[in-house]
C-alpha cells in the first residue's frame, strides 16, 4: 500500500487558530502497524493529557470535599461530576470547556475498551449537552453505552436514549424502550430506577395530551422520591405536577404549585430549575390575566437561561413572550420574539417546538390580515405535527387552515 497520494495532515477549521490532524487513512495504517495493546496505551496516555489540563482545579475540589484518597483512575469521573455541578449552577463557560475535554476523554477511554469508565462520564455530560441542544452528540454517546455495557448501566443508558426519542416526538418507540428498562429494573428490584422510568413515561402521556394519566403517574413517583428524601427529584416532580395542572386549565392551583417549587429550587440554587419554574409561573399569571407580572417572570427566566446556555428553554420563553405581546395587540414585538424562538428551534432541530412556534407566527399574520403568509406558516406547522405531534394538535392546526382558507375565499 502506498501513502504517496494522501496528505499526511488535514487542516481543520478553528475559531482561534488553524489546527491539523493526521489523515484517517494514514492514522489507520499506523494503528495497524502498532498493534492493539500499544494503541490502548496511547489512548490511556491521551486521557491523562486531558486530565492534566484540569488537574489543579480537580485536586482543589477533592481536597475541599475530603476526597483526597480518590484513585487517579477515577479522575475523569470526578471531572465529569464537576462539569455537571457547574451546569446546574449556571457556570456555562467553565462547563463548556470541561465538557469538551471530557468528550475527548470519553473517545479515548472507549477506544481503549474501558467501557465502564467511559460510561461514567456520559451521565454527567448529558445535562450540558442537552442544554446546548447537541442532541446528536448525546445520542451517539448513549448508543455506544447501550452497545458496550451490560446490566444496570446498560438500561440506564437506554432510558436516557428513550428520553431523547421522546424529545424528538418518537413517542411509541420511546414507550417501548422505557418498558424494556422498567422490566429489567423490576427484575432486580431497583425501585428508584423503576420510578424514574414511570416519571419519563408520564412525560410522554403529557405530550400526547393524556393529562389525567400523566398526573396519576407523577403522584406515584412523588411518594417514592419523598421516601428517599431526594430533594432534586422531589422538586422536579412538583414542577411537572404544576405544569400538568396548568395544562388542565387549573390555573390557580398551578400558580400555587409553581410558587412552592420555585422556593424549593431557589433553596438548593438549582439554576436550571429556577428558570423553568419562573417560566411556568409566567404562564399561570398570564392565564389569570396578570400580564405585567407574567412578563417579569418570563424576563427573569430568560436571563437565567441565557446565562446557563439553555437553548431549549430560551425558545419556549421567547415564544411565550411573543404570545403575551400578541394578546396585548403589539404585533410587531410579538413577531420579533417569535422570530428569535423559531431561529433557535430550527437550529436545535426540535420539530414539536417548531410546529408550535410556526402556529403562533401564523396567528399573528392572520391578525394582520396577511392570510397567504398565515396559511404558509400553518401548513408548515401541520407537516411537522403530522409526523411528531398529538392528534389533538393536528386537528387544532387543521382548524386554523380551514378558517384562513375561508377568509381568503371571502376576500
Amino acid at each position: 500500500m502506498t501513502l504517496l497520494n494522501y496528505s499526511l495532515l488535514q487542516r481543520e477549521s478553528s475559531e482561534d487558530a488553524p489546527s491539523y490532524q493526521v489523515h484517517p487513512v494514514v492514522r489507520g495504517y499506523v494503528e495497524s502497524k502498532l498493534g492493539a495493546e500499544k494503541m490502548r496505551g496511547y489512548h490511556l496516555r491521551a486521557v491523562e493529557f486531558y486530565v492534566g489540563q484540569h488537574e489543579d482545579y480537580l485536586l482543589q475540589f477533592l481536597e475541599l470535599n475530603n476526597l483526597t484518597n480518590v484513585p487517579r483512575s477515577e479522575y475523569p469521573k470526578r471531572l465529569a461530576q464537576i462539569a455537571k455541578l457547574a451546569t446546574q449552577q449556571g457556570h456555562t463557560q467553565f462547563a463548556q470547556t470541561l465538557t469538551e475535554s471530557l468528550l475527548e476523554m470519553h473517545h479515548h477511554l472507549f477506544a481503549a475498551i474501558e467501557y465502564e469508565r467511559a460510561d461514567d462520564l456520559v451521565e454527567s455530560l448529558y445535562p450540558f449537552l442537552h442544554l446546548a441542544g447537541r442532541r446528536e452528540v448525546v445520542k451517539a454517546l448513549l448508543s455506544q453505552s447501550v452497545a458496550s455495557l451490560e446490566g444496570l448501566n446498560k438500561y440506564v443508558a437506554k432510558g436516557n436514549l428513550a428520553t431523547i426519542l421522546n424529545d424528538e416526538g418518537k413517542w411509541q418507540e420511546a414507550l417501548v424502550t422505557y418498558q424494556e428498562c422498567f422490566d429489567y429494573f423490576a427484575s432486580i428490584d431497583a425501585k428508584l430506577q423503576m420510578t424514574d422510568v414511570i416519571s419519563q413515561q408520564a412525560q410522554i402521556y403529557q405530550n400526547r395530551g393524556e393529562y389525567e394519566k400523566a398526573l396519576e403517574l407523577e403522584h406515584q413517583t412523588m411518594a417514592v422520591y419523598e421516601e428517599a428524601k431526594n430533594n432534586r427529584d422531589i422538586a422536579a416532580t412538583h414542577y411537572r405536577i404544576a405544569q400538568l395542572l396548568f395544562l388542565m386549565n387549573r390555573y390557580d392551583e398551578a400558580l400555587v404549585a409553581s410558587e412552592q417549587v420555585l422556593a424549593k429550587v431557589r433553596a438548593i440554587n438549582y439554576q436550571y430549575g429556577i428558570a423553568k419554574c419562573l417560566h411556568q409561573l409566567g404562564l399561570a399569571l398570564n392565564q389569570l390575566n396578570r400580564p405585567q407580572e407574567a412578563f417579569a417572570r418570563f424576563q427573569e427566566s430568560l436571563e437565567i437561561q441565557e446565562k446557563i446556555g439553555n437553548r431549549n428553554e430560551q425558545a419556549d420563553t421567547l415564544g411565550a413572550m411573543g404570545q403575551l405581546f400578541q394578546q396585548g395587540g403589539d404585533l410587531k414585538s410579538a413577531l420579533r420574539y417569535l422570530h428569535k424562538a423559531i431561529e433557535i428551534v430550527r437550529e436545535l432541530g426540535n420539530p414539536i417546538k417548531l410546529a408550535i412556534a410556526l402556529e403562533d407566527y401564523g396567528h399573528i399574520f392572520e391578525q394582520q390580515g396577511h392570510f397567504s403568509e398565515a396559511l404558509e406558516k400553518y401548513q408548515e406547522a401541520l407537516r411537522l405535527a403530522q409526523q411528531y405531534s398529538s392528534p389533538q394538535h393536528i386537528a387544532h392546526i387543521e382548524n386554523h387552515i380551514a378558517r384562513v382558507k375561508g377568509k381568503m375565499k371571502s376576500q
